[in-house]
């Protein structure tokens, strides 16, 4: 039995959101609010979940963001911030369900 070269894997939802919210992560840590925002809006235009987008990617980067802070590798201020982002992603998706 071959395989079929020309069968690419689909990227399963889990690592799709797992990538989504790694760049999105890495755009509140830099203070990149319109490109957090713009990967949702993209993602949302690609047709992604929103039960995903929330729990998935917005949720987690939120729990991640609180372990940076309780790692003191975010300041309050950052924490504040990010949180802010998190909040206006979040309207973004449920403005559109």
């Amino acid at each position: 039995m071959s395989v079929d070269e020309s069968v690419v894997p689909v990227e399963s939802v889990r690592d799709r959101a797992d990538r989504l919210a790694d760049a999105f992560l890495e755009r509140v840590r830099s203070r990149d609010e319109e490109g957090a925002l713009d990967l949702v809006r993209r993602a949302l235009a690609a047709g992604a979940d929103h039960e995903t987008l929330l729990l998935d990617v917005i949720a987690t980067v939120q729990a991640r963001v609180g372990l940076l802070w309780q790692a003191n590798e975010l300041s309050v201020a950052q924490e504040h911030a990010a949180t802010h982002v998190s909040e206006r992603a979040a309207g973004l998706v449920l403005d559109t369900a």
